[in-house]
């Protein structure tokens, strides 16, 4: 049965129905409570940036703990219009502002977009079709089609389908979707569905 979550400042929705919310006045950051009030297991959870981090987190209460697919049959496909273009520039910023600043490759990872299909892939063992797309639409509809053809041509049995954007820490927003093939037949209506109800995030506009 498909599910889906979606993440916005304060609060995270499963299947439409809040259930967490940030707590007013805590010092640490939405996304590190989150991961806390899921006691998920990541250590790496604490190296990832941002962007990284929201998309581990709207994964985490939809992906089912125990499958029965092979993990091969497995794929995640993830959206998003931004990218990585907010940690993009704070470590421009930060590396040619100071020269005395050395910077190792694990910081620069988190400025490639794809790093989430990485870090998901590791956590949740999938072993099939994974890409990650830039697009103008904040839809689902493009993850859809494509989810289609890798159903319909026996390449995916499961696949996690997923919106993400982060500007700041008041403008960002996630939205991902878990599909098994007997969803298939549904897809449409379902992604209509998700679409519709995704709520508004009041997004900045990129410069």
């Amino acid at each position: 049965m498909a599910t889906y979550a979606v993440i916005q400042p304060h609060q995270f929705t499963y299947n439409g129905q809040v259930i967490f919310k940030a707590s007013p006045g805590k010092e640490e950051s939405f996304f590190l409570e989150a991961y806390r009030f899921f006691k998920a297991d990541y250590p790496k959870f604490h190296k990832m940036d941002l962007f990284c981090q929201m998309g581990f987190l709207s994964a985490w209460p939809i992906v089912p703990k125990h499958r029965l697919m092979a993990p091969e049959k497995t794929g995640v496909l993830l959206a998003s219009k931004s990218g990585s273009s907010y940690i993009d520039q704070n470590y421009y910023e930060k590396v040619f502002a100071n020269a005395d600043i050395s910077y190792s490759p694990a910081q620069f990872t988190y400025t490639l977009p794809s790093a989430i299909l990485g870090e998901l892939s590791i956590k949740h063992n999938f072993q099939g079709e994974n890409y990650f797309f830039l697009q103008a639409s904040e839809h689902l509809d493009l993850l859809r089609d494509y989810a289609k053809s890798l159903f319909k041509s026996n390449r995916l049995e499961a696949c996690l389908l997923g919106w993400m954007d982060y500007y700041d820490e008041a403008h960002f927003q996630s939205c991902y979707a878990w599909i098994e093939a007997e969803d298939l037949k549904d897809l449409d209506n379902i992604i209509f569905n998700i679409n519709k109800n995704r709520l508004d995030y009041g997004k900045a506009p990129i410069n």
